[in-house]
């Protein structure tokens, strides 16, 4: 085990003693355990964990005075599918109360209410149906969005429905006022569709598989949602039962219009300030910061997080090395190499750049130095048996033993001898030892590869880097591993996600608006608040020290694709205003 453990960790965070690992006050053990399934499988992980719970909680009672705690990727990926499900039902149930609380106070016609939530309904529904089609392992991420996406969708119905709102039914045209209402906010409804659609399609270009779900699902609601109003609304919206709808509690067209009458009144005030508010934000951007930590997304109950504590601090060190791992065609080649990257490791360690390393390399070794090795014992032990039964015997008269006892320990010497007698060694030859589990967990052998691993201590995490160039030139096909290091490169993978998808959906969203209004002074006046509306965004990050994660840095898509919408659709009022007074404005 010494020869594993690499001699000194019993100046570190764990001690070996009687086959297992204890903390260096022999207080604690710890116990590893390999299921037969992965960390994110979600459905075994619930059956797991129950088991492993109620065990801990038996032995707990019957055993006073001794804790157990543990960690577990299925206790995380239990417990973040659990909290993501309960977010979802009350994000969700939230936004339905919110989405029907608002139309009954702002629609003269309250049954318009109902109508109100169907396009998301189907919407959400149509995109989950396509998108397990396309991708049926769906993540998490995707079911976190949903109260998000009923957010987006809704909009498509109540532009609809609030210019419905205003028709009183009367006559024999109200399905042909239906169709105007429709072809008069066809087009900006279109366009408003297409580049939100846009801007989450752009996540397709992603490296990261959840973002490229993420758009396909976010893209696919869109879609359905925006068919859902364009070409079933006019046909399911009921002629109102009376010739005169109430007033509606809330008119958010005089809130409104008398808003945009003060704006325009104070159009030098106005601008002014939200020139203001934009340079004050802009200093913000390069204060914002980004967490790469993957670990800081895991949703934690005190449960795991007094286990996080209580490991961690016990055996940090074993718990946090880094991992390296070489690899090869065979499983003698990857032992050859391992052998390789145990010598240098321990010429650094003699160099301080390491405090300790554990390889499975000091008990298994490529079967060429195994015959070398057997070679050598049956020239020692030629040499030698007849001084050892010499000896035996004298020994076993001496303290007056049966020798007989000790024959069939030297029949398996001189079996020994038998070059056909002495297979190569391999992992298989530690079942049931006190290596068996560490021995084989270091090892992953499939058609035509062979990888092994080895756990190296750093006294700090920043030495990784000088650890990585020392190895990287001397052992062929390495594979290096450090906690600190993934995060920081998870750091530059989502800037550079960023980059890539802000450019690309910025750039097809300004095409469209091109294409569509075909004036060059139009699509810069429609652009102008996404651009503010980024600039004060990432500013108000920056300043409030709100870190962007793998999770949230998908608000740049958000904005994008959900910005653009209201200029559009403004741009058409406006535009529409212009046409009747005459206003050659826009043209």
């Amino acid at each position: 085990m010494n020869k594993v453990m690499g001699n000194s960790m019993e100046e570190g965070s764990v001690t070996v003693h009687n086959g297992r690992f204890f903390s260096s006050d022999h207080k604690k053990i710890l116990m590893i355990a390999k299921p037969f399934f992965k960390g994110g499988d979600s459905r075994n992980a619930e059956e797991l964990i129950s088991f492993v719970d109620s065990q801990i909680s038996r032995f707990q009672e019957e055993n006073r005075g001794i804790t157990v705690s543990y960690l577990s990727g299925h206790r995380y990926t239990l417990e973040n599918a659990s909290r993501i499900k309960r977010d979802v039902q009350l994000t969700v149930t939230i936004s339905m109360i919110a989405i029907i609380l608002y139309s009954l106070a702002v629609y003269a016609r309250p049954g318009l209410t109902l109508f109100t939530i169907l396009p998301p309904f189907f919407g959400i529904t149509f995109s989950l149906g396509i998108t397990r089609i396309v991708f049926p392992d769906l993540s998490a991420m995707i079911v976190g969005t949903g109260a998000m996406l009923i957010g987006i969708t809704v909009d498509y119905g109540i532009h609809y429905l609030y210019h419905a709102d205003g028709l009183t039914g009367s006559g024999e045209n109200y399905r042909a006022e239906m169709s105007s209402v429709m072809g008069e906010i066809r087009k900006p409804m279109l366009l408003s569709g297409l580049t939100t659609m846009a801007a989450f399609l752009t996540l397709l270009f992603s490296r990261l598989p959840a973002y490229r779900q993420l758009g396909f699902f976010a893209a696919a609601g869109v879609f359905g949602s925006l068919m859902f109003t364009i070409f079933l609304m006019p046909v399911i919206v009921p002629k109102p039962f009376i010739k005169k709808p109430r007033e509606p509690f809330i008119r958010i067209d005089l809130c409104l219009g008398r808003t945009i009458e003060f704006l325009l009144n104070h159009k030098k005030a106005a601008l002014t300030t939200i020139a203001v508010l934009t340079a004050a934000a802009v200093p913000g951007i390069f204060m914002l910061r980004f967490d790469g930590n993957v670990s800081h997304l895991n949703a934690k109950s005190e449960s795991i997080v007094a286990a996080e504590e209580e490991i961690y601090e016990t055996f940090g060190e074993y718990a946090s090395a880094t991992l390296t791992a070489v690899s090869g065609g065979t499983l003698d080649e990857a032992l050859e190499r391992n052998e390789q990257l145990a010598g240098i490791l321990s010429e650094l360690k003699e160099e301080s750049l390491i405090t300790n390393y554990m390889s499975i390399a000091g008990v298994l070794v490529p079967s060429y130095e195994q015959t070398d090795n057997l070679k050598k014992w049956s020239r020692l032990y030629s040499e030698n048996k007849d001084l050892l039964k010499k000896n035996l015997a004298a020994v076993t008269a001496e303290r007056r033993m049966n020798g007989e006892m000790f024959q069939p320990f030297l029949n398996d010497l001189d079996s020994s001898l038998d070059p056909g007698a002495l297979k190569g060694f391999g992992p298989k030859d530690f079942k049931g030892t006190v290596l068996d589990y560490y021995i084989n967990s270091q090892i992953s052998e499939s058609p035509g590869k062979t990888l092994i691993l080895t756990s190296v201590s750093l006294k700090e995490d920043r030495d990784f880097y000088a650890l990585r160039d020392r190895l990287a030139s001397k052992v062929p096909g390495l594979i290096l591993y450090n906690g600190t290091a993934f995060a920081e490169e998870i750091v530059n993978l989502i800037f550079s996600e960023m980059k890539k998808i802000g450019i690309i959906a910025g750039s097809v969203i300004l095409l469209l608006l091109f294409l569509f209004s075909r004036r060059i002074k139009k699509t810069a006046i429609m652009a102008l608040p996404l651009v503010t509306c980024v600039l004060l965004s990432f500013g108000i990050l920056g300043w409030f020290h709100i870190q962007i994660n793998i999770m949230n840095c998908i608000v740049i898509v958000f904005i994008l694709g959900l910005v653009i919408d209201y200029s559009v659709f403004l741009v058409n009022a406006q535009e529409n205003s212009s046409e009747e007074r005459g206003d050659k404005t826009f043209r």
